[in-house]
Protein backbone atom coordinates (compact mmCIF):
# COMPACT_ATOMS: atom_id res chain seq x y z
CA UNK A 1 0.00 0.00 0.00
CA UNK A 2 1.39 3.48 -1.10
CA UNK A 3 1.33 6.20 1.38
CA UNK A 4 -1.00 8.55 -0.28
CA UNK A 5 -3.09 5.58 -0.45
CA UNK A 6 -2.68 5.26 3.63
CA UNK A 7 -3.64 8.63 3.95
CA UNK A 8 -6.40 9.00 2.00
CA UNK A 9 -7.72 5.22 3.51
CA UNK A 10 -6.94 6.51 7.52
CA UNK A 11 -8.41 10.74 6.48
CA UNK A 12 -11.86 8.66 5.27
CA UNK A 13 -12.17 6.63 8.20
CA UNK A 14 -15.04 7.33 9.92
CA UNK A 15 -13.37 5.48 12.78
CA UNK A 16 -10.71 8.25 12.79
CA UNK A 17 -12.68 11.54 12.08
CA UNK A 18 -12.32 12.43 15.87
CA UNK A 19 -8.46 11.88 16.36
CA UNK A 20 -6.35 14.83 16.32
CA UNK A 21 -4.55 15.71 13.50
CA UNK A 22 -1.18 14.79 15.60
CA UNK A 23 -2.39 11.24 16.83
CA UNK A 24 -3.67 10.55 13.18
CA UNK A 25 -0.43 12.00 11.38
CA UNK A 26 1.09 9.07 14.31
CA UNK A 27 -1.17 6.60 13.19
CA UNK A 28 -0.46 6.99 9.54
CA UNK A 29 3.10 6.85 9.63
CA UNK A 30 3.21 3.26 12.13
CA UNK A 31 0.41 1.86 9.60
CA UNK A 32 2.88 2.75 6.45
CA UNK A 33 5.69 1.16 8.41
CA UNK A 34 3.81 -1.64 9.04
CA UNK A 35 2.54 -1.87 5.61
CA UNK A 36 6.07 -1.49 4.54
CA UNK A 37 7.62 -4.77 6.53
CA UNK A 38 8.03 -7.84 5.31
CA UNK A 39 5.11 -10.37 6.07
CA UNK A 40 7.67 -12.27 8.42
CA UNK A 41 8.93 -9.31 10.06
CA UNK A 42 5.07 -7.78 10.72
CA UNK A 43 4.41 -8.54 14.60
CA UNK A 44 8.08 -7.75 15.50
CA UNK A 45 7.70 -4.77 13.49
CA UNK A 46 4.25 -3.68 14.91
CA UNK A 47 5.96 -4.36 18.95
CA UNK A 48 8.49 -2.12 18.23
CA UNK A 49 5.71 0.11 16.63
CA UNK A 50 3.92 -0.43 19.77
CA UNK A 51 6.86 0.29 22.17
CA UNK A 52 8.18 3.79 20.39
CA UNK A 53 4.51 5.28 21.07
CA UNK A 54 4.33 3.92 24.71
CA UNK A 55 7.56 5.64 24.87
CA UNK A 56 6.71 8.55 22.96
CA UNK A 57 5.38 12.13 23.88
CA UNK A 58 2.15 10.95 21.79
CA UNK A 59 -0.42 8.89 23.97
CA UNK A 60 -3.60 7.20 23.28
CA UNK A 61 -6.78 7.14 25.74
CA UNK A 62 -7.93 3.08 25.90
CA UNK A 63 -10.64 4.01 23.57
CA UNK A 64 -8.36 5.28 20.70
CA UNK A 65 -5.27 2.62 21.83
CA UNK A 66 -8.47 -0.06 20.92
CA UNK A 67 -9.27 1.62 17.59
CA UNK A 68 -5.43 2.40 16.41
CA UNK A 69 -4.73 -1.32 17.22
CA UNK A 70 -7.91 -2.49 14.71
CA UNK A 71 -6.67 -0.01 12.26
CA UNK A 72 -3.09 -1.43 12.14
CA UNK A 73 -4.27 -5.02 12.61
CA UNK A 74 -6.76 -5.38 9.87
CA UNK A 75 -4.36 -6.40 7.32
CA UNK A 76 -2.69 -9.10 9.44
CA UNK A 77 -3.66 -12.85 9.11
CA UNK A 78 -5.72 -14.12 11.72
CA UNK A 79 -2.79 -15.71 13.38
CA UNK A 80 -0.76 -12.43 13.66
CA UNK A 81 -4.32 -10.53 15.16
CA UNK A 82 -4.43 -13.42 17.92
CA UNK A 83 -0.51 -12.77 18.79
CA UNK A 84 -1.31 -9.50 19.36
CA UNK A 85 -4.44 -10.02 21.42
CA UNK A 86 -2.83 -12.60 23.66
CA UNK A 87 0.34 -9.78 24.17
CA UNK A 88 -2.01 -6.73 24.69
CA UNK A 89 -3.62 -8.87 27.21
CA UNK A 90 -0.14 -9.95 28.97
CA UNK A 91 0.91 -6.31 28.93
CA UNK A 92 -2.19 -5.53 30.35
CA UNK A 93 -2.06 -7.79 33.24
CA UNK A 94 1.57 -7.05 33.60
CA UNK A 95 0.79 -2.82 33.87
CA UNK A 96 -1.77 -3.18 35.59
CA UNK A 97 -2.07 -3.13 39.82
CA UNK A 98 -0.31 -5.26 41.98
CA UNK A 99 -1.12 -6.85 44.54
Amino acid sequence: MNQHHTEQRFKNDDRLSQLDPERLSALMAFAKELSDAPKEQKMTTFLAINKRASEGKISFTPEERDLLISVLTENMSEEEKKRVELIRNLASKLSGPRT
